[in-house]
């Protein structure tokens, strides 16, 4: 009798659970043990862990988790070595961690996409209503007026 074994498709990956969790949200998780990641086991802020090693990482399994990041699927769904307790989701509204802090620098093609643009539209307009909020009443028709900028026949208040 032949007997059929069936097995998830594995993963090209070979960087491991961790150090794939971390690539893609930007967080470290340290258990009690088992960790191979890229920390140290005492600091959390993935950027003090920025190497050549981690650099290579990413460029090695570049496509794979950026394949994986905008499918509306669970790393669990995708890789089998994942662990229940590095739960990651993809979104096509942003870019993974490693994609925004080791591609450096920046390539044209990244600054055209949509995500980029979406991105940073947001960033400015945030930052722009922050600015207005902090100046509170000082921002007035009167002072307005003082400031003489061409906007096609609208006032800068209007603008604003």
């Amino acid at each position: 009798m032949t007997t059929v074994i069936r097995r998830k498709r594995a993963s090209r990956s070979s960087i491991g659970a961790y150090r794939r969790h971390e690539l893609l949200t930007g967080r470290i998780v340290y258990p009690v043990q088992g960790y191979t990641g890229y920390g140290d086991g005492i600091v959390t802020h993935l950027t003090a862990f920025i190497s050549d090693e981690m650099r290579a990482d990413w460029e090695a399994n570049r496509a794979e988790l950026m394949a994986f990041w905008r499918l509306d699927k669970t790393e669990a769904d995708v890789f089998p070595d994942a662990l229940p307790w590095l739960f990651v989701r993809g979104s096509a509204e942003a870019l993974p961690w490693a994609a925004r802090h080791l591609e450096r620098p920046r390539q044209q093609s990244m600054m055209m996409s949509s995500e980029f643009s979406g991105l940073r539209r947001g960033m400015m307009s945030l930052i722009r209503e922050e600015s207005l909020t902090a100046m509170g009443g000082e921002i007035s028709d009167l002072g307005m007026q003082g400031l003489n900028i061409e906007l096609h026949g609208h006032s800068l208040a209007d603008v604003i």
